[in-house]
């Protein structure tokens, strides 16, 4: 149960609160000028607090006042206290008063008058607007500016509903004035929309009719709308492709918009490269010509490609029209490419020229050769390239003519030989799904040559009748649906056999009885000596040449020599003696310079002289090497190092690059002076 308090004690609380809601309300009266929107807003709130604190504090004195009357049944003690509760309650309700007025005039006069007046004055400018307008404009721009002026108006309408209980009662009611003004102007503007509607509709009819007599005739045939030219990664085709591909979009978009050329440009590269590349990401197509060009357009390295790819096809030999075709069409496709590249001289020069000369079939040579020699007027290597591109040219033709020739000859040849008819329809076998024929391997079913067991272990003539039970052809040993083959790579080459077929078939191979013995006492019966000692030995006499036989110990000699049978020093402790081997060879630098070269099997690190570095612009750098002699000399030799890249042939005639460290030095080899005797010493 809550404990009374006295009346005194009520007093002093009253007098508490009062003092502290008049200080609040001269505080704001002070300050109202420096406060923010949302300050008087808060304090406008807070002051009506304080003031019903003090209201109620005064409504507790008086309900103490009332009980101590009653007690003590006294009137003046009454009349006195009861002025004094009406003189609390004025003050604070006069106080409140001011205080919330002085917030009231601030808040309209410094922001809600002018947010208030510019909106409604906005939306009646804009509906005088849309009203004025006649039904000579669209559809869409009078649904538009409707569509704007009820924005407008929900806009005032917000304004007025939170400014209009600030806002002085004299100027309330014109401001509600103009709000019913603006919401009675809304619904008559969107009924005017049907004199628009009703416009357009008139004038689309007319459009028609007059379209209808105004279309041109159209076309029987339609073509079909010509797309750009799509990119890859060929570099040999970049310069072709940018050409074709601007002509095509300036056709078709002669604005000349950059936006427009920049997105066509992207979806004319392929996916993967424009990603790699993050081509989206630059802002014009020449910023993307730019990228494109530093990866692709450097014209030197187009050149050594195609001259690379020039120089990698295989010979082609006689009975090869086709290849013959190929070989031409890659010569013209190189020397087009290399014309738009402004660089032909790259494969008019001798040593291309030369290889390509080395491609051709013995025939086509001679008839080179033969048309070559009438010819006078060859006075560069330019010439002479020009000279054998025309020869090719005027050959063509007659290779085509006996490409097609053979097409027809040959297959009926073929198929009138092996065709078998079915007088039932057939299904699939059962051991099309099933492996190897000979050895159950599936993942060689149809090619026999990859078998081993089929390759080694079984006859010619067993070999033939599994090509046959299969199906397979006797030139490649594939299964290609009886289709006529043209692979001659494998063919053999035996002349006595009369029919076409694979060297694995041949039935004429020797028999293993008459090969050369490989290992075991068969060896004595074989060659005993090399043919340079043979022919040593046989201008010596007889004893003289037994001598020399007898003394024949190296490692080549014994390999044949039967007459030694006594082993060796080695022999007897078991050691091999390794034969160094040495090969002097040409070989071709990057550039396509041919240099000679020692390569000794033996030999740890790499040599060049520093004359033929420079004759190949080596890149190089300075190093410092160190050379540790007998009895812990050393010798320290400043020279440099060089990066040599060499073609190494690959496998099916391929080319490679491989790059190699030498180390420069002024001469190779060169002959020294005789040391004499005396002035060698003995080592300890």
């Amino acid at each position: 149960m809550t404990e009374l308090k006295s009346l005194d004690d009520l007093k002093a609380e009253r007098t508490t609160v009062k003092r502290l809601f008049s200080r609040f309300a001269n505080n704001i009266m002070r300050t109202y000028m420096e406060m923010s929107k949302e300050d008087l807003e808060e304090n406008y709130k807070k002051l009506t607090l304080e003031s019903s604190k003090v209201m109620e504090a005064n409504e507790d004195v008086e309900a103490a006042y009332m009980a101590e009357c009653k007690a003590t049944a006294a009137e003046e003690l009454s009349n006195l206290l009861k002025a004094d509760i009406e003189k609390t309650e004025k003050e604070c309700e006069q106080k409140l008063k001011e205080a919330k007025l002085l917030i009231r005039e601030t808040m309209w006069a410094t922001y809600g008058e002018k947010e208030l007046s510019l909106a409604l004055q906005v939306a009646e400018d804009e509906c005088k607007n849309v009203s004025s307008i006649g039904p000579d404009i669209t559809l869409e721009a009078y649904e538009f500016m409707l569509t704007h002026l009820e924005k407008l108006i929900q806009k005032a309408k917000e304004a007025h509903q939170n400014w209009n209980h600030w806002a002085p009662p004299a100027e309330k009611k014109d401001f509600n004035y103009h709000v019913r003004e603006l919401e009675v102007c809304l619904p008559r503007m969107v009924s005017q929309k049907a004199v628009f509607i009703e416009a357009a509709r008139k004038k689309d009819t007319t459009e028609e009719k007059a379209l209808v007599h105004s279309l041109p005739p159209i076309a029987a045939i339609k073509l079909k709308a010509t797309a750009l030219p799509k990119f890859g990664r060929s570099k040999r085709d970049y310069y072709r492709w940018r050409k074709e591909w601007e002509a095509l979009q300036k056709q078709g978009e002669p604005s000349g918009s950059k936006e427009v050329k920049k997105f066509q440009l992207l979806d004319s590269l392929d996916e993967k490269l424009a990603k790699d590349l993050r081509l989206s990401t630059y802002n014009s197509s020449d910023e993307i010509f730019r990228v494109l060009d530093n990866r692709f357009g450097n014209k030197a390295t187009i050149a050594l490609e195609i001259i690379e790819e020039v120089q990698a096809i295989p010979p082609v030999r006689n009975g090869q029209p086709r290849r013959i075709i190929e070989l031409i069409q890659a010569l013209e496709k190189a020397l087009s490419d290399l014309n738009e590249l402004g660089n032909v001289d790259a494969i008019k020069n001798p040593l291309v020229t030369k290889s390509i000369e080395s491609k051709l079939p013995e025939t086509l040579k001679k008839d080179w050769l033969t048309h070559n020699a009438t010819e006078k007027d060859i006075t560069s290597y330019q010439d002479y390239f020009d000279k054998i591109m025309v020869f090719l040219r005027s050959q063509e033709s007659i290779y085509e003519q006996l490409d097609q020739l053979k097409d027809l000859v040959e297959p009926i040849r073929e198929k009138s030989k092996f065709l078998k008819c079915a007088r039932t329809k057939t299904t699939k076998h059962s051991s099309d799904t099933s492996g190897c024929i000979v050895c159950g391997d599936p993942k060689h079913r149809k090619k026999l040559y990859f078998c081993r067991r089929f390759r080694i272990n079984l006859k010619p003539s067993d070999k033939r009748d599994i090509v046959q039970q299969l199906g397979a052809c006797k030139k490649c040993l594939e299964l290609h649906n009886g289709d006529y083959c043209k692979k001659t790579d494998y063919l053999c080459k035996n002349p006595e056999c009369k029919d076409q077929h694979h060297f694995l078939l041949c039935l004429l191979a020797r028999p293993q009885s008459q090969r050369t013995p490989k290992s075991g006492s068969e060896k004595v019966e074989g060659k005993r000596h090399t043919e340079a000692q043979e022919e040593f030995l046989s201008k010596l006499p007889p004893e003289l040449a037994q001598q020399c036989k007898d003394a024949f110990c190296n490692v080549v000699s014994r390999a044949h020599n039967s007459t030694i049978t006594k082993t060796g020093l080695l022999e007897e402790n078991d050691l091999n003696e390794y034969p160094v081997i040495l090969m002097i060879l040409n070989v071709t630098a990057n550039d396509g310079k041919r240099i000679g070269s020692l390569i000794d099997l033996a030999s740890d690190t790499n040599y060049i002289t520093h004359k033929a570095a420079s004759k190949l612009n080596l890149r190089s750098e300075d190093v410092t090497l160190v050379v540790h002699g007998v009895g812990g000399m050393q010798v320290s030799v400043e020279t440099k190092r060089y990066l040599l890249k060499i073609r190494v042939n690959l496998y099916l005639k391929k080319f490679a690059l491989s790059g190699t460290w030498c180390y420069g030095m002024d001469h190779s080899a060169r002959r020294l002076e005789a040391h004499i005797r005396t002035s060698l010493k003995k080592l300890p």
